[in-house]
């Protein structure tokens, strides 16, 4: 897998022995659940990429010496939620729960966990998933040794359970599988029954979605994934959405915007017009977009798709 971090988003690029699970990324969609970060598929030159948004969030990596004690808790409670929860669930793998220190991230908001879920599956995954297991260990190593001894009973057991599994490798300095599976039992049984369940239900403000606009014509095959309150197209270096090989198109030819759950579209005064669904925009004027809708920069059709989610 090829990941590019940006600014406002991190995209993963399958490789050719990988695919995504239909079925996890639909289950993930119906889950509503706080704790995952908003997950899209799109189609970039024949290949398949996953874009998670990340604009707002601060990975734990760059913040370790910041993270207060409830957070850390947290950064635990939250990720044993989610193992339990996929361990129920037929097309879901806790495997899929990226645990890299630099995609693990905190909403500076309200100071909990976010974390990326791929539902992605690989000929090369083994069947007792030791990688991950061993990359679970490694991320509560991160949390739980920079936390204060003496503060919290739980973690102070964690603790000792992960210096104890340290010490019994293996002659070839593995950790003992066993170990590293009862590690997993344990988090689940100790901590996910800890904090108060995530709500159901989602309220109009906290209603967000993301924006794809998918081209497919003479000059090939992109798309411009909205990840911006504001996201500008044009020729510019200055664009979000750069478009430098088309001369109909204007330096700054037309902008996006997500507001309160909507997305919409304004001209900017290009020379070569914009039309949602044939009709041609007045220019600075805004139009709201819908899912499906048919987007005209100059001669460039743009398809509009539009996934609600929670952030």
């Amino acid at each position: 897998m090829n990941i590019s971090n940006y600014q406002t988003h991190i995209s993963f690029k399958l490789d050719t022995d990988e695919k995504m699970s239909s079925f996890g990324m639909k289950m993930i969609k119906q889950l509503n659940n706080r704790s995952i970060i908003d997950i899209a598929l799109i189609k970039q030159n024949g290949s398949n990429r996953l874009i998670c948004r990340t604009e707002g969030l601060e990975n734990i990596d760059a913040i370790d010496r910041l993270l207060t004690a409830e957070s850390r808790k947290d950064l635990i409670i939250r990720l044993a939620q989610l193992i339990n929860m996929f361990e129920d669930n037929a097309f879901l793998n806790k495997e899929f729960i990226v645990l890299d220190p630099d995609k693990v991230f905190i909403n500076p908001e309200d100071g909990n966990a976010r974390f990326i879920v791929l539902p992605v599956v690989s000929n090369a995954t083994g069947a007792l998933g030791r990688e991950w297991l061993e990359k679970l260990y490694e991320y509560l190593k991160t949390i739980v040794y920079n936390f204060e001894a003496g503060m919290d009973s739980s973690i102070d057991s964690l603790r000792g359970i992960l210096i104890a599994m340290d010490e019994d490798r293996t002659d070839s300095g593995e950790l003992a599988i066993n170990g590293l599976l009862n590690l997993n039992r344990y988090i689940v049984e100790n901590f996910a029954s800890s904090a108060a369940d995530m709500p159901k239900t989602v309220t109009a403000r906290d209603k967000k979605i993301t924006v794809d606009l998918k081209y497919h014509g003479k000059y090939g095959n992109f798309s411009l994934y909205i990840m911006k309150r504001e996201f500008l197209i044009g020729k510019a270096d200055s664009c979000d959405g750069r478009i430098p090989f088309n001369n109909a198109i204007s330096r700054q030819h037309g902008m996006v915007y997500i507001e309160n759950g909507e997305c919409f579209y304004e001209d900017l005064g290009s020379s070569n017009y914009s039309r949602v669904n044939g009709k041609v925009l007045e220019p600075n004027k805004k139009v709201k977009l819908n899912d499906k809708d048919s987007l005209m920069l100059a001669d460039m059709e743009f398809k509009v798709e539009i996934l609600e989610s929670v952030g």
